[in-house]
């Protein structure tokens, strides 16, 4: 059986098949709890597979990176936000979450451009709906 290195964990582990949306489900469940018992290390895991389970569902890429910002490893969100952007160019609360950060990074200019991209799209969507 074929084994991958976990980018989160540094370990080694079988790799998941895609396309188990209800086994994603699961798995972020499962983060969520250590999520908030404070076990940073285990969510990004269960996380990181929730992704490759249905790595099209916007759930699992965001509570990855707010587990990403709870560790202050704001390069490795800011990072991960092109996966978000490729599934989804509109979705206003990825872009929140990298305006975060980028404050974080130290880059204010940054974190400037994405709120107000997400401001922007937040209007639009407004608009849409009247």
């Amino acid at each position: 059986m074929a084994r991958v290195l976990s980018a989160a964990t540094g370990t080694i582990r079988a790799p998941l098949a895609v396309g188990h949306p209800r086994l994603a489900a699961a798995q972020i469940r499962l983060g969520d709890r250590h999520y908030d018992e404070g076990r940073l290390d285990q969510a990004i895991e269960c996380y990181v597979q929730a992704i490759e389970l249905a790595p099209n569902e916007l759930d699992g890429h965001n509570k990855l990176c707010a587990a990403l910002l709870a560790q202050r490893q704001f390069a490795a969100v800011a990072a991960h936000f092109d996966q978000i952007l490729a599934l989804k160019p509109d979705y206003a609360p990825g872009w929140n979450t990298l305006a975060v950060a980028c404050l974080g990074a130290g880059n204010p200019s940054g974190a400037l451009d994405a709120l107000q991209r997400a401001l922007k799209i937040a209007d639009l969507k407004k608009r849409k709906n009247l």
